[in-house]
């Protein structure tokens, strides 16, 4: 299966973080408005009969947005902009064993990186510290990519019943995805966190079916 998308975006919001004075009068004044734009192909493969059933979805696409007071009024990745996400499903049936493999890859979501930090110094004699950022979501994060495998044995108990005894891992080869970056401006330079997703993860489970 082969499809093509587009999809317009209006009535996007984003907030402000400019200092309003009179914000009774006009709330509105702590959000941008703007719209945007969806576009891209997915293919997809897919086996549904046999002891071996599973799928491959590839997918290429770009989310923009563009807000006239944001940005120089230049388009900029949406926060959920991911150019190329890659899935594939496999499981398969043994007599009372299934076993089953998934696999993710999405490449690197973008966000906006803190350049740097200055003071501007007030005619009060007070300073106020300002926070200087590269392009809106001009940076990617790394690439995201995991394999979880399972295995489970089913045993009938009576006639209608039925014993599940699973083992799942989450992560399998332990590959340190980041989630999000967190930053402490307050450091010269500017210090940068990963944040990351869970690590390898087993799991045991019993399930029993009436």
């Amino acid at each position: 299966d082969v499809e093509l998308f587009r999809k317009d975006i209006s009535g996007l919001s984003e907030f402000s973080l400019r200092f309003q004075r009179n914000l009774e009068d006009d709330a509105s004044q702590l959000f941008f408005r703007g719209e945007g734009e969806a576009r891209g192909i997915e293919f997809l493969v897919q086996k549904k009969v046999g002891n071996y059933t599973g799928w491959t979805a590839y997918t290429i696409s770009r989310v923009e947005h563009t807000f006239p007071n944001l940005n120089d009024g230049n388009s900029f990745p949406a926060l959920h902009d991911q150019s190329h996400e890659l899935k594939t499903v496999h499981n398969i049936s043994l007599g009372e064993w299934n076993f089953s493999a998934t696999w993710v890859y999405g490449s690197g979501q973008p966000f906006t990186q803190p350049e740097s930090t200055y003071n501007l110094n007030l005619l009060d004699g007070n300073q106020l510290s300002y926070i200087h950022v590269g392009p809106k979501n001009g940076e990617r994060l790394p690439a995201y990519h995991r394999l979880d495998i399972s295995a489970h044995f089913k045993i009938k108990v009576g006639k209608k019943s039925q014993l599940d005894f699973g083992l799942s891992i989450f992560n399998f080869y332990n590959h340190k995805n980041t989630w999000y970056k967190e930053f402490d401006v307050s450091e010269t330079p500017v210090l940068v966190t990963d944040i990351n997703y869970l690590s390898f993860t087993p799991n045991l489970s019993v399930n029993f079916k009436l």
